[in-house]
């Protein structure tokens, strides 16, 4: 007998790669992705029969409040998914806030984390931008599993009220190791020069101090 997972030849099926997904809070997000009926749960896909209709009836059109409600609550049920990408690689041009990226991302326009986490590598293309917030209370920050490529521009955005000159703050983290450097480093809103050091588990940390 063939196992029920079998095709009609006893092959069993192919594998198929889990997506890459943002689950989070970003303030804005645009990038390769897939948000269509495909990511939703089964159960909402399968056709609906209404209670006690015989086989092989369909219910009655719904009037047009019927369709209006049915319309705002797919929009309501859309809005509430998670993101997700075609492919195992989750390429933005547009990410900001706070969040986890599950899979590898290539950031080929802006990246702005105020505490994003990506379980899966890290690749900034030479058309990529990372803007990093600076305040007194801390950096945007970005913790990558994985090893993170560095290329494109880096953004120090300071705070209008910011004096903690001579602190360091770590604003990315990669587990495997860092490639690359940054093509360009530019430092707006204050009179500060930015002081970038790699360190020996993977980081780099950010030394501001004031111009002269």
């Amino acid at each position: 007998m063939r196992h029920k997972t079998e095709d009609k030849n006893g092959h069993p099926p192919p594998m198929q790669s889990e997506p890459a997904s943002f689950v989070g809070t970003s303030s804005d997000f645009s990038g390769q992705t897939d948000r269509d009926e495909a990511t939703a749960p089964d159960a909402a896909r399968a056709p609906r029969k209404a209670p006690g209709m015989p086989p092989g009836k369909r219910a009655a059109a719904p009037d047009h409040k019927g369709r209006l409600l049915a319309a705002t609550l797919l929009a309501l049920a859309c809005a509430l998914l998670p993101l997700r990408a075609s492919a195992a690689n989750l390429v933005v041009s547009n990410l900001s806030g706070s969040g986890g990226v599950v899979g590898a991302l290539t950031n080929s326009g802006v990246l702005a984390p105020t505490n994003i986490a990506v379980s899966g590598g890290l690749v900034q293309n030479p058309d990529g931008l990372l803007r990093i917030a600076l305040a007194n209370a801390g950096s945007g920050r970005l913790v990558v599993t994985g090893a993170a490529t560095l290329g494109g521009g880096l953004e120090i955005a300071v705070d209008a009220g910011f004096t903690a000159t001579g602190q360091s703050f770590e604003f990315l983290a990669a587990t495997d190791g860092l490639g690359g450097t940054f093509d360009t480093v530019s430092v707006t809103g204050g009179a500060f020069t930015a002081n970038l050091t790699k360190t020996a588990n993977g980081g780099v940390t950010l030394t501001p101090a004031a111009s002269r």
